[in-house]
């Protein structure tokens, strides 16, 4: 009969369940980029982008204009919501670079490690040599 066929049908080759599967990855993906949206519209940011421009833009050029603009804290943020685990790299090593530029000299090379390695020991793939590099141009 007609119900045997109806239960097969929707149980079938499982194209309902990856078909649903799909459409909730892309409702997860649009929430999240609307979350970036808000963050980076917010007065205290200032980059008004509508999603079309966010979409041209792309996120890595996105959290690379929050680091021409120092906002480091965002950026991470960022990069943790959408999965974007290369520029989270990118964004803990300008982070440490500028934390190097910026520490006053009064501040120990000690002082100064101890506030730059939990960060650098809780991002996968961040390079110590990098900053101490950039540390010792600088002349720390």
């Amino acid at each position: 009969g007609g119900e045997g066929g109806e239960g097969g049908e929707g149980e079938g080759g499982g194209g309902g369940v990856a078909e649903q599967r799909r459409l909730a990855a892309a409702f997860v993906r649009a929430c999240r980029v609307a979350r970036a949206l808000n963050a980076v519209r917010a007065p205290e940011v200032g980059l008004l982008l509508t999603r079309l421009q966010y979409g041209a833009l792309g996120p890595e050029r996105v959290v690379r204009t929050l680091l021409a603009r120092h906002a480091h804290l965002l950026a991470a943020r960022l990069c943790e919501l959408l999965g974007l685990s290369e520029m989270k790299v990118a964004v803990v090593h300008h982070w440490g670079k500028a934390k190097i530029g910026g520490a006053a000299a009064s501040l120990s090379d000690e002082a100064l490690l101890a506030a730059l390695a939990p960060k650098l020991d809780a991002t996968a793939g961040a390079s110590h040599a990098r900053l101490a590099a950039e540390a010792l141009a600088v002349g720390r």
